[in-house]
């Protein structure tokens, strides 16, 4: 009897995934649970299993190839049929009908249903080039009763959050790892106490037979999806309900009990999963729950919405494009995944303004070229963004209340004693925003050997996450593009940031006539909620006096 073997649910939110290794090969006998292809997406390399044992009788993929859900792998041949070739795997001595089945399928994973003993899991190969992994999440506990495939934790890498299944059925009898840990291929999960019970088997075989055929044996059940498994345990060893779901608390010590997917979906749609009343496993959070809450939530009308709490819709369906002509499409960069979202956070936690000014730099511009000789000797490079560095310091002193954050949740306001102010770099990667600290401490020439130092780093993609985080305002400068005014993003959860285009030659109206001066645009976005219109106007006109007469700052103190 064949068998077709078609690609399993890829995870939430992935359409399709290449295919970059075809594990078995036309004729090869395999076994339960062993690797096929390996399939890359947007989101994880993973290895797919095969549900059964059998023999390879034919391919219908190459390395290469885009398959989605449902897309036929291989075609199966039995293995009843295998083993009928291979007598020495159905020894005479196993006469009686009742211990036939599960010796069928000669495999290395424990079957499901019958142990022989203690059963180690392992961790499993997390991918290529993926030497270690931290547990985020650690979904059992000593003493429960676990199904095949049943989540068992949750490991993030600097490449994808996986969840790891159970390779078998049974007990927990003891755990070796907690959350935290970093752990790699090998080592040590848990022990699992073979299910023994007959009617748990028969639980668990009935629970399993819209996924598999009428009489096939419970030794060569699918390892498929997770959602074929039973979920009925009561975590008492032998026990089984026949009625609905019981809704399981989440596990002591463990995190929220979400995928990575549910987690992206409920942060892009504002929802706090605190508050989402999960219908899984053990309080086990889906997004049909996000759903849920929202449109409760959007029904009970806008005073069900807490302050500081965005609903937004979800993000709508493409229409296929490639009906009006040619198209192509390309992955997109992890920075540029990490900028979208954070971007789209920032565009709908904060009501922006944007508040527009100039400021007349010619005789910055005469002194930034007369210095420029020595500031290149000590290893920098004299720029208005060096110099703005240091007029946003002394503005942030000045009007604390622009190096601050809002908390609502608390209802307070947090100023940062210290002045460590981001810079946009424009990269081949995407936008990055490096963190120059202390900068009210430091003058012109250390700042520009600083800013260059960043941005080289940001470039040659050295920077480390300690140099990204801890800003309080941002400096964003598209002069170098030739652009005026625009209306920059505050980057959350500071609360503005100050674009700069480029300067311009410009007549101005000086003692009777007109004269050339060099103007620069300036944009100031901050948050409304926290930063009124005529605060910013005094913000933003005193970075442009200050560009304009800098000798205003010794006058009035700030130097």
């Amino acid at each position: 009897m064949q068998r077709e073997i078609n690609v399993p649910k890829l995870g939430d939110n992935v359409g399709a995934g290449e295919i970059t290794q075809v594990l078995v090969a036309v004729g090869e006998t395999i076994s339960e649970n062993q690797a096929l292809i390996e399939v890359e997406s947007d989101k994880a390399a993973v290895e797919i299993p095969s549900p059964a044992a059998g023999k390879v009788a034919s391919l219908a993929v190459k390395v290469g190839d885009s398959v989605q859900e449902g897309s036929l792998i291989l075609v199966l041949e039995s293995a009843a049929e295998t083993a009928a070739a291979t007598p020495v795997e159905k020894p005479v001595e196993k006469a009686p009908e009742e211990k036939s089945e599960p010796a069928v399928a000669a495999t290395p994973t424990p079957s499901p249903s019958v142990a022989t003993g203690p059963v180690e899991m392992r961790v499993p190969k997390l991918g290529d080039n993926v030497g270690a992994a931290e547990i985020t999440q650690l979904l059992v506990a000593v003493g429960d009763v676990l199904s095949k495939d049943q989540a068992v934790m949750e490991l993030e890498s600097d490449k994808a959050a996986v969840e790891i299944p159970a390779p078998a059925a049974g007990k927990v009898l003891s755990l070796a790892v907690k959350m935290g840990d970093k752990v790699q291929e090998g080592d040590l999960v848990l022990v699992l106490e073979g299910s023994t019970d007959a009617s748990t088997d028969s639980s668990k075989s009935a629970s399993a037979g819209a996924n598999k055929p009428a009489a096939a044996s419970p030794a060569a059940l699918p390892a498929a999806l997770p959602v074929a498994a039973p979920r009925s345990q009561s975590g008492v060893e032998g026990s089984v309900e026949t009625g609905p779901r019981d809704v399981l608390e989440p596990l002591p010590g463990s995190a929220l009990p979400a995928a990575p997917s549910v987690r992206l979906f409920a942060r892009e749609l504002g929802v706090d999963l605190r508050k989402v009343t999960g219908t899984g496993l053990r309080g086990r959070i889906s997004k049909e729950d996000v759903k849920a809450w929202v449109k409760g939530t959007l029904q009970a009308g806008p005073a069900a919405v807490s302050a500081g709490q965005t609903m937004t819709l979800a993000t709508p369906d493409l229409p296929d494009f490639s009906q009006w002509g040619a198209i192509h499409s390309e992955k997109l960069s992890p920075v540029r995944r990490a900028t979208a979202a954070q971007m789209h956070r920032a565009w709908s936690q904060i009501p922006h303004v944007t508040q527009f000014d100039q400021a007349d730099i010619t005789e910055v511009e005469v002194f930034r070229k007369a210095r420029a000789k020595q500031v290149e000797a000590a290893g920098g490079k004299l720029t208005v963004t060096a110099i703005l560095l240091k007029i946003c310091a002394l503005g942030l002193k000045r009007f604390p209340k622009f190096n601050a954050s809002l908390d609502l949740k608390n209802e307070q306001v947090i100023y940062k004693d210290y002045i460590h102010i981001g810079v946009a770099v424009d990269t081949p990667r995407g936008l990055l925003v490096p963190v120059l600290r202390n900068v009210d401490s430091k003058g012109v020439t250390s700042l520009s050997v600083e800013l260059g130092e960043v941005a080289k780093k940001a470039r040659d993609r050295k920077l480390g996450m300690d140099d990204l985080q801890g800003g309080g305002f941002s400096i964003s400068n598209l002069g170098g593009l030739g652009t005026t005014y625009f209306t920059p993003i505050v980057n959350w959860p500071e609360v503005a940031i100050l674009g700069v285009g480029r300067a311009q030659t410009m007549p101005v109206w000086r003692d009777g006539q007109f004269v050339p001066r060099q103007i620069m645009p300036l944009s100031l976005s901050y948050d409304h909620r926290l930063i009124d219109g005529a605060d910013a106007a005094r913000f933003l006109r005193f970075v442009a006096e200050a560009l304009e007469t800098p000798l205003m700052l010794l006058m009035e103190g700030d130097l």
